[in-house]
């Protein structure tokens, strides 16, 4: 794989991969369901319906807010497969127990969960076409959170080579979760 990056516009770099099964993959970062504008929230809501797989990104060091669990629950009715990016482990000092509580937390609405930090993966691309200076801070700690983001894009290649299927299932789980709603509407 090669990676390259550039400065775009404002002073804003821009880092990508050649990497064949993420052509065929289109990630969309939405605004969220706490959105400053109720139409940003629309959109979100509309991608998550049109979508096959919802990456939920937590923040690894706010990751007991109370909206969460509103949020996925909302999330959840779509009837979509979830996976939650559990971002920023880099800053937490037990990121074990960060996962262990967003596994008993929110592991009835998500699939798989996975502890990375992007900015540690940012680092390392970039690290291997730089030289350290003297007064350039040398981060560690990759290793791990390294084969965690590694880990992450193979279950993504893994659902491309799958996205058939995905999308059947993902079509279904919806008609599901729509027909429990109405039953619970008629019921009430």
């Amino acid at each position: 794989e090669e990676y390259f990056s550039y400065e775009g516009d404002n002073g804003v770099v821009n880092i990508g991969s050649d990497i064949e099964y993420l052509k065929n993959i289109n990630i969309v970062d939405t605004p969220g369901l706490r959105s400053i504008t109720k139409e940003n929230e629309n959109k979100t809501l509309k991608y998550i319906q049109n979508a096959d797989l919802i990456l939920f990104v937590f923040d690894s060091t706010h990751i007991g807010q109370e909206d969460i669990k509103k949020a996925l629950d909302n999330i959840s009715n779509y009837g979509k497969p979830i996976i939650g990016v559990l971002n920023k482990a880099d800053l937490v000092d037990d990121y074990e127990k960060v996962l262990e509580y967003a596994q008993d937390e929110y592991g009835i609405y998500i699939n798989e969960f996975f502890v990375i930090s992007a900015y540690l993966e940012y680092q390392h691309v970039i690290s291997k076409n730089a030289i350290a200076g003297n007064k350039d801070i040398i981060i560690g700690g990759y290793n791990e959170l390294g084969k965690n983001f590694n880990k992450l894009r193979e279950y993504i290649k893994i659902i491309n080579e799958n996205q058939e299927n995905l999308k059947i299932n993902s079509i279904r789980s919806s008609i599901d979760a729509i027909m429990h709603k109405e039953k619970i509407y008629h019921y009430e």
